[in-house]
């Protein structure tokens, strides 16, 4: 409450839940940290949540609609979130993005949630995006900030060094 992200560096939280009217239980907390910048970055994935249709347009579109959108005031809400989806799908959403966090600015990654599905399949999705993270490189010519590129051996240095920390229940 002190310090209110002062000095803390930039955070995005990815959260999950099922649905926003039932059990988005720290809405308002959540909406707090980001508001005074404990939160650099909020995604919030519903996985039983499908939003209102838009209302008709009189243009048709020439390319499919985006699978997300932005929740506005009525929820009090920031930030991204993913129709329908799980917290894997909204990192995979912002796979460059997270993984230069990653590899390039030394990010550290907390996983709460169930070890059955969850966390495994947020870890999966870690893997891939760090593969196609690190294929992008190679492909462009770009040096890696790290000597390994292999997405399992960098996710088991992350943990050795205490920024791939899991919280998980079964």
């Amino acid at each position: 409450e002190e310090r209110k992200g002062e000095g803390l560096g930039k955070a995005w939280l990815f959260f999950g839940c099922r649905h926003p009217d039932h059990d988005y239980i720290y809405r308002d907390e959540i909406q707090s940290f980001l508001d005074d910048r404990t939160l650099t970055r909020l995604s919030v994935s519903f996985s039983r949540y499908t939003p209102p249709p838009s209302p008709p347009s009189l243009v048709t579109p020439t390319h499919s609609p985006s699978p997300t959108h932005t929740l506005t005031n009525p929820t009090r809400h920031a930030g991204t979130i993913t129709s329908r989806g799980y917290v894997q799908d909204a990192l995979r959403l912002h796979w460059r993005e997270v993984c230069v966090w990653m590899v390039e600015e030394g990010a550290s990654v907390y996983v709460c949630g169930d070890a059955q599905n969850m966390a495994r399949d947020v870890h999966q999705a870690l893997r891939s995006m760090l593969d196609r993270y690190f294929l992008e490189r190679k492909e462009l010519g770009i040096p890696s900030a790290l000597s390994c590129t292999d997405s399992e051996h960098v996710l088991a240095g992350m943990k050795e060094e205490g920024r791939y920390l899991r919280d998980v229940w079964t």
